[in-house]
């Protein structure tokens, strides 16, 4: 099997092409940002395959070297909610 290179969303006048969000809690944040862009169904077909893994590059939130987990597994969440398949690991 060959991956697929080259992926683009088409644009669409209506959307925005980047989303600013601000507040307290990460998951709810990137709910917010990709509603904002056009829901999660704009970047996920039903039946994708996905992995994802989580760097850790730094020791402290400060360094801003880490995905905070709660938007990782809230992107996971919604990928497999929009009929995705497939799985988290840690690095």
């Amino acid at each position: 099997m060959s991956a697929k290179r080259g992926h683009t969303i088409a644009a669409d006048p209506t959307l925005p092409e980047m989303a600013v969000v601000t507040g307290d809690d990460p998951a709810q944040l990137a709910r917010q940002a990709v509603e904002e862009l056009g829901g999660i169904r704009r970047f996920i077909a039903r039946g994708t395959s996905f992995g994802e893994t989580q760097h850790r590059l730094g020791s402290h939130p400060e360094q801003a070297a880490n995905t905070n987990p709660d938007v990782v597994a809230e992107i996971v969440r919604q990928c497999s909610n929009a009929g995705a398949s497939g799985s988290l690991s840690p690095t």
